[in-house]
């Protein structure tokens, strides 16, 4: 909670900062340009050209109407919104991944750093199981990998609410579904990123994927401060409490709402030649590797 009004200030001083430099650049270029025409065309065109001196727009004008047509975008095609839900629930997940690995594993003395090899194999398998299935001799399109992605998060997840039951720790289980989730990540952010190629034009990009991490750093924030609530509880701690069980609970039933996400963008989409990989000689997948909170 310290960091709150950190960030706030943070993102205070950005607002209100942010572009300053651009704007100073953009009046010298208009001021180097002015003297070049002075010298080639004399006083008079020069005369008549400062009062045609450009200036740049406002910078909180910019970025309030980049995120005005972000928020357009994201409700005026439902491919998009499909889209926005599926990245918000499934990347959530593993946030809250990141932090309950550790204490799952940790007490029964693994070599995390062996724990964390693994991890990172598993997901760097599933970039290339994406490669395999998404190239001519297999042709499975993105969305289809995206939705088997959501699946074995979800039964990796399953399994979870089972191998964390309190009083019975299965951290051989565990570790398996861990894996699991890495491979699915490795098929997933492939999968999402030529998605959202295909489906966000280029110029509104920034502004909805803007929109997309809102719930989805409010999902992972709040399903962490309820973990913290249950554990700081009176028998919350240790094999009798069920906290970590209970969010692995939640964090199931957000990644089933990821899932039919996926079924659903894929229902809608299943006759659209823009959500299709063309491949030809090699997979042009997208692929642009992990996002930012991974690990």
């Amino acid at each position: 909670m310290a960091a709150v009004p950190c960030l706030g200030l943070c993102g205070w001083v950005v607002l209100r900062d942010w572009g300053r430099e651009e704007e100073e650049e953009g009046e010298e270029g208009t001021a180097m340009m002015m003297k070049k025409k002075k010298g080639a065309q004399g006083s008079s065109v020069s005369s008549s050209s400062t009062t045609a001196a450009p200036l740049s727009a406002p910078m909180r004008a910019r970025f309030s109407r980049s995120c005005l047509e972000g928020l357009r975008c994201l409700l005026s095609d439902r491919r998009v919104l499909l889209l926005g839900g599926l990245q918000a629930a499934f990347e959530s997940v593993l946030y809250i991944f990141v932090f309950l690995w550790t204490p799952v594993l940790d007490p029964h003395d693994p070599p995390l750093g062996i724990v964390f090899s693994c991890l990172m194999a598993a997901s760097m398998a599933g970039s290339s199981l994406y490669r395999l299935a998404s190239s001519s001799r297999y042709r499975l399109q993105p969305v289809h990998l995206l939705c088997l992605a959501a699946l074995l998060a979800f039964f990796a997840l399953f399994m979870l609410v089972f191998s964390t039951a309190p009083g019975q720790p299965r951290p051989h289980e565990s570790f398996l579904a861990f894996l699991l989730l890495e491979l699915a990540c490795g098929l997933y952010f492939p999968a999402v990123s030529f998605l959202q190629s295909r489906v966000i034009p280029q110029e509104r990009r920034a502004g909805v994927l803007a929109w997309f991490r809102l719930p989805l750093h409010l999902l992972a924030c709040l399903g962490l401060l309820a973990l913290h609530g249950e554990v700081s509880a009176p028998g919350g701690e240790g094999e009798g409490g069920g906290g970590t069980r209970h969010m692995f609970t939640g964090c199931a039933g957000m990644m089933l709402a990821a899932l039919l996400a996926g079924v659903s963008l894929f229902t809608l989409g299943r006759h659209d030649p823009q959500l299709r990989l063309e491949v030809s000689g090699g997979p042009e997948s997208g692929e642009e590797g992990r996002g930012e909170g991974e690990h």
